[in-house]
């Protein structure tokens, strides 16, 4: 009687879809939601678009142009100032004065203006060329915590509020974490 006996070659091991160089290599930025809304009380401005953590600072992206940016204008407002004077003489009214420290106006730049080795990086999640990004570098942020499905920000002498998405939160918060933020 013959025996066989059947030799079968190794399996690979299996990976979730990534290769094992993309598994050990750490995140540089992560898109953390689209939900935007700087200040407080009536004087929030309320915007849509992506927020963005990096290593070196926090990348808001709204959806409006960078003059609407500029004078603090969220959607809301923009509508009112289309409609007539009340939308302006509203406007005027809830601005705050100007403090010694910079104000995240001053942190305004367009998306082209940012260093290269930001926005080349593989990494980077922003596709769009033209739009206003207010950048708050981490030696301006105060303050940093999340509050259920948002994190709030202190920095510039403003609070922002940044919603994150809906599902994969606790992965987003270890991420901004191995970045190296304190949340």
């Amino acid at each position: 009687m013959a025996r066989v006996v059947c030799i079968s070659a190794p399996t690979a091991p299996r990976h979730s879809g990534r290769s094992l160089a993309t598994q050990e290599r750490m995140s540089t930025y992560i898109k953390i939601g689209r939900d935007i809304i700087v200040g407080k009380g009536w004087s929030a401005k309320h915007w849509a678009g992506p927020v963005v953590f990096g290593r070196n600072a926090i990348y808001i992206c709204p959806n409006v142009s960078q003059a609407a940016v500029m004078q603090g204008w969220d959607s809301g407002m923009a509508a009112a100032g289309m409609l007539g004077a009340i939308g302006g003489a509203l406007a005027g009214a809830v601005q705050k004065k100007a403090d010694a420290q910079p104000t995240w106006q001053s942190q305004v730049v367009d998306l082209g203006d940012l260093p290269p080795e930001v926005v080349n990086s593989p990494e980077w999640p922003v596709r769009k060329s033209r739009r206003p990004v207010i950048v708050l570098r981490r030696e301006l942020v105060e303050k940093l915590e999340r509050q259920g499905g948002r994190f709030l920000v202190s920095s510039c002498g403003d609070a922002f509020k940044l919603g994150m998405k809906l599902f994969g939160r606790s992965r987003v918060v270890a991420t901004v974490r191995d970045l190296g933020w304190n949340v």
